[in-house]
């Protein structure tokens, strides 16, 4: 890892215009797209899924350990649908929860990707934090955070080692997460944008929509009180922070 003093830091922030031009509009009509898209793929999908579930309970006798991580892994899925169906509709459950049990989750879904893609994850023990929020938007911003670091690697030289380091602490009321890779990093003309909306780092088709970290902002910011800050030098890595708000009393 690379001291402080090291990386050129910089912290993201989304402005918001008092007036809507060409490109804010075409990015609410994106935005409005995307969320007919959603609601259609979550209506269309529910039903294949409910389907997998019930013949994966039809599978008797001694299962394998791969065969257990793919129940887990649709039982998984089948919560993220009833999520994203709540936050549609303006539902989601907000509560207490401890995060050693939500990383358990984000772990059993990334560890595979990881293992094939030859990198390394190295999560440490979160102690006994308690956060208050949507326990599925807390698992969907570390695996996006985690994901993308894992992703760093693509265009790095093949071979050598490919660490993911995780890092969990307590300061001034808040759960301080970070997610650090060694992989090829952040220009500083990508900063600017790094939290943009349908904004990529990741070159070729198929890389995703580029919402990914705009959305983790936002739910950071809106969902848990936080913030989120990010370092990087390019070759040598990029280092994110994310901050969420404490419940009293517990870590």
């Amino acid at each position: 890892m690379h001291s402080q003093t090291e990386i050129d830091t910089a912290t993201v922030s989304i402005s918001h215009p008092d007036n809507i031009g060409y490109d804010r509009l075409s990015e609410l009509e994106r935005f409005a797209e995307i969320g007919r898209l959603s609601v259609g793929l979550l209506h269309e999908i529910s039903s294949p899924l409910s389907a997998a579930l019930l013949w994966l309970e039809q599978c008797n006798g001694p299962q394998s350990p791969y065969m257990r991580h793919v129940r887990s892994s649709m039982s998984l899925l089948k919560d993220y649908v009833e999520a994203a169906r709540q936050q549609v509709r303006r539902e989601s459950p907000c509560r207490e929860f401890h995060v050693r049990s939500e990383l358990e989750r984000v772990w059993s879904i990334l560890a595979a990707v990881a293992a094939r893609r030859g990198v390394s994850l190295d999560f440490a023990p979160a102690g006994n934090y308690k956060l208050h929020g949507d326990p599925i938007k807390f698992q969907q911003i570390l695996a996006n955070l985690v994901r993308n670091a894992i992703d760093s690697y693509d265009s790095c030289p093949a071979g050598g080692h490919k660490p993911v380091r995780i890092r969990f602490r307590a300061s001034r009321g808040y759960l301080v997460t970070e997610v650090a890779d060694r992989g090829c990093g952040i220009t500083r003309d990508q900063f600017d944008k790094l939290f943009q909306p349908f904004y990529s780092t990741k070159a070729g088709a198929g890389k995703g929509l580029g919402i990914g970290l705009f959305s983790v902002k936002r739910s950071i910011e809106e969902d848990f009180r936080g913030d989120v800050s990010v370092s990087s030098l390019p070759g040598q890595g990029t280092r994110f922070i994310a901050r969420f708000s404490i419940m009293p009393g517990v870590r």
